[in-house]
């Protein structure tokens, strides 16, 4: 994918900032724009998340409305579903009609900063300063910073610690769960047998064999591995 011109205002990234402070989840990135020259301050942004369906769409949808009020900014929201995020972000990446705040979970946002689709945000003076190691890298691309997920930093900030005041599962790679602070109980996206089946249904397709065709839908069985995230069972703290 040919690498697209950013055009993010500084003005702009402040409230992308603003934004991504107080959503918790997965990653946000600032995409790049061709919608305003650098020197145009911001007066509407764009946001693209998947949170498409209740009630979870209302809950985000009001909590972005609340951040763009706060920093002077109109907030158009675009929920797409996220069995379709990525195609429709690869369309919008080749129109030029990416958004000024994408939602990407973390594996995607790094493949997303490989292509140039993403500003980095050490070009307008955003620090990951103060974020915990396992979330920085897990936003960084060759040692830019091009998105923040700030919901094991939020949980600090109010001293409720993942394990002991509240549980946390995450939906991630094994490394970024294990670099988290404390390590992450989650759910494995399985990325390296992910790819072993792409790659075997691609072979199959460029040389079909007698074996038959691989499977239309291939799904992986779910791995949850238990760490120091999540509160114990009912059950075992009465044991105690």
């Amino acid at each position: 994918m040919a690498r697209l011109p950013a055009f993010l205002s500084r003005s702009r990234l402040a409230a992308l900032t603003a934004l991504a402070v107080l959503i918790g989840g997965a990653a946000y990135g600032a995409a790049t724009s061709a919608a305003a020259p650098q020197t145009t301050r911001a007066t509407t942004i764009r946001v693209v998340d998947y949170y498409a369906f209740e009630p979870d769409k209302s809950v985000v949808g009001g909590v972005l409305n609340s951040c763009g009020k706060a920093v002077g900014v109109k907030i158009n929201r675009d929920a797409i579903p996220g069995a379709t995020l990525i195609q429709k972000v690869l369309q919008m990446a080749s129109s030029h009609t990416l958004p000024d705040v994408l939602m990407l979970d973390n594996p995607d946002l790094q493949q997303f900063a490989q292509s140039g689709a993403l500003t980095t945000l050490n070009n307008y003076g955003i620090s990951a300063k103060g974020y915990q190691k396992g979330v920085v890298a897990a936003s960084t691309y060759k040692g830019k910073l091009y998105g923040l997920q700030p919901i094991l930093n939020a949980l600090q900030l109010r001293g409720a610690v993942p394990g002991r005041d509240v549980s946390l599962v995450a939906l991630c790679t094994d490394v970024v769960a294990e670099q988290a602070e404390p390590p992450l109980t989650n759910l494995s996206i399985e990325p390296r047998d992910v790819s072993l089946r792409a790659m075997e249904t691609l072979f199959w397709l460029l040389e079909p064999t007698s074996a038959g065709a691989p499977p239309a839908v291939d799904l992986l069985p779910p791995r949850l591995t238990r760490r120091e995230s999540v509160l114990p069972s009912p059950s075992s703290r009465r044991n105690r």
